[in-house]
């Protein structure tokens, strides 16, 4: 087939990579704002620490 129609190879060849590089794209930008979104939860819980030791609140561990 690809000695045959080069351009068509070409074509499809290109349409699988770009679709391939699109659906990668995705699933990183959702890896990404699942990870934000992680990142700020641990901040909370650090910020929350401090302010607990700063009033000398005890943290109690489960």
């Amino acid at each position: 087939m690809a000695l045959k129609d080069e351009e068509s190879f070409y074509q499809r060849i290109s349409s699988r990579m770009e679709w391939r590089y699109l659906a990668d794209a995705s699933e990183m930008e959702k890896e990404r704002k699942r990870l934000e979104a992680r990142k700020l939860e641990i901040d909370d819980m650090f910020l929350n620490l401090y302010t607990d030791k700063a009033k000398g609140i005890p943290y109690l561990l489960d």
